[in-house]
């Protein structure tokens, strides 16, 4: 009896890191990065009209806060850095605050690579 109750516990206790694992991760397994086929798609889309999370999910990457930036242009705005294939790449984006409180993307600056795909 014992056994038996010692192998359910670790097979949940083995379901639940897979579990936090794949969370963690995404569990996608897609990029963490944003690509230059993915940045190209990105520009024919309606990115004036994203909010940060829609370009999170557009894109599939997490953009991480430009704080000297953002500082930069003050109150009603923020910058998101999303990451290109390597340090000298990422997707440089101006958020602007309306009237309403709500964000809306006011523009999008490719660097590295990113950059390379409009050549």
């Amino acid at each position: 009896m014992k056994k038996n109750l010692f192998k359910k516990v670790i097979v949940v206790l083995a379901t639940l890191i897979m579990v936090f694992g794949f969370a963690a991760c995404g569990g996608g397994g897609g990029d963490n990065y944003v690509t230059p086929e993915k940045y190209l798609e990105l520009r024919d889309a309606d990115w004036p009209n994203m909010e940060q999370a829609e370009m999170e999910d557009f894109l599939g990457v997490k953009g991480v806060i430009d704080e000297e930036s953002t500082d930069n242009w003050g109150e009603g705005y923020e910058v998101i850095d999303f990451p290109g294939v390597d340090d000298d790449s990422y997707l440089h984006v101006l958020f602007q605050q309306n009237d309403d409180g709500s964000w809306r993307c006011a523009s999008i600056q490719p660097l590295g690579e990113l950059a390379d795909a409009l050549e």
